[in-house]
C-alpha cells in the first residue's frame, strides 16, 4: 500500500477575513485560512479551493457540483448532509469535523483521510477511492455503492450496520473496527483481514450459521 500524500502547505496562509459570496455559482479561493465561516446554499455551487485551512468551518446541507478541493485541511468543521457531485478531493485531511448524512456521489478521492470524525449514514457511491485513510470515527450505518477502491484503511472505527455493494475490501483490515451488523457479500469481504472475534460476525455476514458445543 502507498503512503498517504500529506497537503502540501509551505509557508504561512493569508487569513480570509471576508464572507463567502453565496449567490455566486463559483466561489474559488487558494492560499488562505478561513475561520469561522459559513457556507450554506439549496442549489448546485462550484467551489474551488487551493492550499487552504479551514477551522470552524459551517457547510451545512449545502449542495456542490464539479468541486474541487486540493490541499485542504479541515478542522472541526460540520460538513453536516452537504451533497458534492463529480467533485474531486486531492490531498485533504479532516479532523475532529461532522459528516454526518453527506453525500459523495461519483466523486474522485485520493490521499484522503479522516481522523475522529463523525459521519453517520456517510454515502458514497460510484466513487473512485485511492488511498482513503478512516481512523477513531464513526462511520456506523454509511453506504458505500458501486465504488472502485483502492488503499483504503480502517483504523478504530465503527461501521456498524454499514452497506458494502459491489464496494470490495480487498486488502483492507478490519481487524480493529466494529463490524456488527456490516453488510456486505462473499465477493465484497474476499482478501480482507479480520481478528478472531470478528470471524463469527463474518460467518453471520455471509449467511452462514455457527453451531455452538
Amino acid at each position: 500500500m502507498r503512503k498517504r500524500k500529506i497537503p502540501i502547505i509551505k509557508g504561512f496562509l493569508e487569513k480570509y477575513l471576508g464572507e463567502f459570496e453565496e449567490d455566486k455559482y463559483e466561489i474559488r479561493l487558494s492560499y488562505l485560512e478561513v475561520k469561522n465561516a459559513v457556507l450554506k446554499k439549496e442549489t448546485g455551487i462550484r467551489l474551488i479551493f487551493d492550499t487552504m485551512i479551514f477551522r470552524n468551518l459551517q457547510m451545512k446541507e449545502g449542495k456542490f457540483e464539479r468541486s474541487e478541493f486540493v490541499d485542504c485541511i479541515f478542522y472541526n468543521c460540520d460538513i453536516t448532509n452537504s451533497y458534492f457531485e463529480s467533485s474531486t478531493f486531492i490531498r485533504c485531511e479532516f479532523y475532529d469535523s461532522k459528516l454526518d448524512g453527506a453525500h459523495f456521489i461519483d466523486c474522485y478521492l485520493e490521499d484522503v483521510l479522516f481522523s475522529n470524525v463523525l459521519a453517520k449514514f456517510l454515502d458514497l457511491s460510484e466513487c473512485k477511492i485511492k488511498i482513503f485513510e478512516i481512523n477513531n470515527s464513526t462511520i456506523d450505518e454509511s453506504s458505500w455503492f458501486t465504488n472502485k477502491i483502492s488503499n483504503l484503511s480502517l483504523e478504530s472505527s465503527n461501521l456498524q450496520k454499514s452497506d458494502f455493494y459491489q464496494s470490495k475490501l480487498n486488502k483492507v483490515d478490519l481487524s480493529t473496527c466494529n463490524i456488527e451488523g456490516m453488510k456486505i457479500d462473499l465477493e465484497g469481504i474476499k482478501g480482507s483481514t479480520i481478528s478472531k472475534d470478528q470471524a463469527i460476525l463474518l460467518c453471520n455476514l455471509i449467511g452462514v450459521n455457527v453451531k455452538e458445543t
